[in-house]
């Protein structure tokens, strides 16, 4: 999933192998749940550099 400013996502669907087949959607609500879903996402990592420091994972 790639978010692309605030307009659109790009999600990546499961094509025949090797093939790869990308769609763009631009509905508001689809990019909102994109982003609300990477938020979330975002919140419960760490960097790499933090976990070599030992914060928690």
């Amino acid at each position: 999933m790639k978010i692309v400013g605030a307009v659109a996502v790009l999600l990546e669907a499961r094509g025949r192998v090797p093939q790869r087949t990308v769609i763009v959607v631009r509905d508001a609500a689809c990019v909102a749940a994109a982003r609300r879903y990477w938020d979330v996402a975002r919140r419960g990592s760490t960097t790499c550099a933090a976990r070599r420091r030992g914060a928690a994972a």
